[in-house]
């Protein structure tokens, strides 16, 4: 079988159902333990500690955010997190949960009107980038939302084409 640089590659064997091992609970956690055990001597040879300071760990938590802001899966930011920090799985999903949990209540502290004139801000900026870059579309939505934030209701606006639709 050749890869796609057509290069020559072995193919793995199927194993059939009969020749599965079957694990026994305790060598199962046997595996795991040694798995764990392995995992921290790698980290040890790369001059890494086996926990996380307080920096590190507000340093994967900023990582995080990025990712979620860039509009990364849960499932790629673990991905993610094992390639840079050789994290397990768990430890990748506990991470991403504070992260998220740390974003909310970020968003719980703002109040409405602060709330308000940010997302003001926003569209404003939208709509004038719109301009700068012939996106029409772009720039009549943002005009479109800033709107509907101060109840205007927009003939053509997708707001107004639900609102007539329910109407009939």
């Amino acid at each position: 079988m050749e890869d796609i640089q057509g290069q020559e590659v072995e193919q793995t064997p199927e194993v059939s159902e009969e020749k599965k091992e079957k694990i026994s609970p305790e060598e199962l956690n046997r595996r795991k333990a040694e798995g764990i055990r392995r995992a921290k001597a790698a980290r040890e040879a790369a001059g890494l500690s086996w926990r996380s300071t307080p920096e590190e760990h507000e340093s994967r938590i900023n990582f995080i955010h990025q990712l979620l802001r860039t509009g990364h899966t849960p499932g790629q930011i673990e991905e993610e997190l094992k390639k840079e920090y050789m994290l397990g799985k768990d430890r990748c999903l506990e991470l991403i949960r504070e992260a998220r949990r740390a974003l909310v209540a970020k968003w719980d502290e703002v109040s409405r009107e602060e709330l308000a004139a940010t997302f003001m801000d926003r569209f404003d900026l939208a709509y004038h980038r719109g301009l700068e870059l012939n996106q029409v579309g772009a720039a009549i939505g943002a005009l479109q939302a800033q709107a509907r934030m101060v109840g205007i209701d927009v003939p053509g606006g997708s707001y107004s084409r639900k609102k007539n639709k329910r109407s009939t």
